[in-house]
């Protein structure tokens, strides 16, 4: 039986779906490649009924600066690069410094209400990857209140092999996760004592 058949009373149109998105929200959206094309159009059609809604990403494939969309979404990026730094230096980017990540925890000065997502087909046993999207998906997923996912096409094949790697066989011990210390070859080794006598230079100068 196909998914679709067996999801049939699961799921809805994108349209439906991104009216959870209330005025005030906080949308994060996957980053880069994994940006949920369909889901972000769907967003963009209600930019004549929302206002002050939050939306952060990373290196978008999609285009948030259509007109009119500055009524209703304040665009964010913890990350500046092609497609966020024009926009930023116009004043239509906030640009929120934040450290990496920690494991299911997001930093002071990120929030997420709605996360925006690909993911793959469920298997037969009801289970989805982010696939190569999975960034700070787990992260965001616990975080938001609603998750609003759009079915991965593309990236569907290395998704499946990704789930049957991270869901069917979870750690059951960190020595699993164990690698032998990195250590730097000689000529980086040098290259990096050199820095750290350079640093507090900087800081003082």
């Amino acid at each position: 039986m196909d998914w679709r058949e067996r999801c049939d009373n699961k799921l809805i149109s994108a349209q439906e779906a991104l009216k959870a998105v209330r005025n005030g929200d906080t949308v994060q959206v996957n980053w880069l490649h994994a940006t949920p094309v369909t889901l972000s159009e769907a967003l963009m059609a209600r930019k004549d009924e929302l206002r002050d809604v939050k939306v952060c990403t990373i290196g978008p494939i999609f285009n948030w600066a259509q007109p009119g969309a500055d009524r209703a979404f304040i665009l964010q990026t913890p990350y500046l690069g092609v497609t966020t730094r024009p926009p930023m230096t116009e004043g239509r980017v906030e640009f929120i410094p934040v450290m990496y990540y920690r494991y299911q925890e997001l930093p002071p000065g990120m929030e997420c209400d709605v996360y925006l997502t690909p993911v793959s087909p469920p298997d037969k046993h009801g289970y989805c990857s982010f696939g190569t999207g999975l960034f700070m998906s787990k992260t965001m997923t616990a975080a938001a209140r609603v998750v609003i996912a759009e079915d991965m096409k593309i990236l569907y094949a290395l998704a499946v092999k990704i789930t049957s790697m991270c869901l069917r066989s979870p750690i059951s011990s960190s020595r699993q996760c164990r690698r032998q210390p990195y250590r730097r070859p000689r000529e980086s080794r040098k290259k990096w004592q050199q820095q750290k006598l350079f640093a507090p230079w900087l800081l003082t100068n």
